[in-house]
């Protein structure tokens, strides 16, 4: 059975209110943004544009487990198209947290690109 695509989930980073970042940009993927897919989905491609060039992150589950990192090219963009997609549960969050201070004036915006296997998974 083929995957079924869901919206993309587009966050444009802010000042880090987690704490665990203090003073740089964070894209906080909360609860209430993602998908209500039971039990699982897939995240399988995210993009980023508007960071500053070069700028480095770590994408996290959760705040303690981190996934992936990412470095953006000169223009600030990347692409992240895994072999292995990030498989999550509803209620499940995704912080990327950047090494560039949220003075830059330049955001990453991350979008997401979630999908699901209809034969095991049910909307919600």
């Amino acid at each position: 059975m083929p995957y079924k695509s869901l919206a993309p989930i587009q966050i444009t980073a802010t000042a880090d209110e987690t704490g665990k970042n203090p003073g740089n940009w964070t894209n906080a993927f909360m609860a209430a943004a993602m998908p209500l897919v039971n039990p699982q989905y897939e995240i399988y491609h995210m993009t980023v544009v508007g960071g500053a060039p070069l700028a480095g992150g770590v994408f996290y589950v959760g705040l303690t487990n981190p996934w992936s990192t990412v470095q953006l090219d000169i223009n600030g963009t990347q692409e992240w198209d895994p072999s292995e997609p990030l498989l999550l549960s509803s209620g499940q969050e995704i912080y990327a947290l950047w090494d560039t201070p949220a003075t830059d004036g330049q955001p990453p915006v991350v979008t997401l690109w979630p999908r699901y296997d209809p034969s095991l998974s049910v909307p919600g």
